[in-house]
This record gives structure tokens, C-alpha cells and sequence, in this order.
């Protein structure tokens, strides 16, 4: 098994918030939708800015995946 982190907007903040820190610090300019999570953005490439420059704005969730 291998594991897979998924970026999502916290709960506590809206879609707007997010995307203003995302438009600050998101080399690929990810913007969201209606969708919570970052990570499943076809424009995402993982690198997790969105989490070292605000972490009080996503949250990070560890799944286990089977191969």
C-alpha cells in the first residue's frame, strides 16, 4: 500500500479565502470552484505551498491506497 496526501480547504474557510491565499502562493494559479479539494485540481502538482504558507487554511488528510 502507498499512501496519498490530499490538500483541502478547511472547513472554517470559504472559497474566496482560499483562493486569495492560492492566487498569492500557487505557482500554478489553482483557483477553486465549488470542489474542497486542492489537490484534486487537474493543475496541481503537489508541491504544497498551500500548506507551508497558510496552514491555517487547508487541511491535510494521509490515505492509504492500494496498488
Amino acid at each position: 500500500m502507498s499512501q496519498v496526501l490530499r490538500i483541502a480547504r478547511s472547513s472554517k474557510t470559504t472559497v474566496q479565502d482560499v483562493n486569495k491565499v492560492l492566487g498569492d502562493v500557487c505557482p500554478m494559479g489553482v483557483q477553486l470552484e465549488k470542489e474542497d479539494y486542492v489537490s484534486d485540481h487537474p493543475s496541481c502538482i503537489h508541491c504544497g505551498k498551500c500548506v507551508t504558507e497558510a496552514p491555517a487554511t487547508f487541511a491535510q488528510t494521509l490515505f492509504e491506497k492500494s496498488n
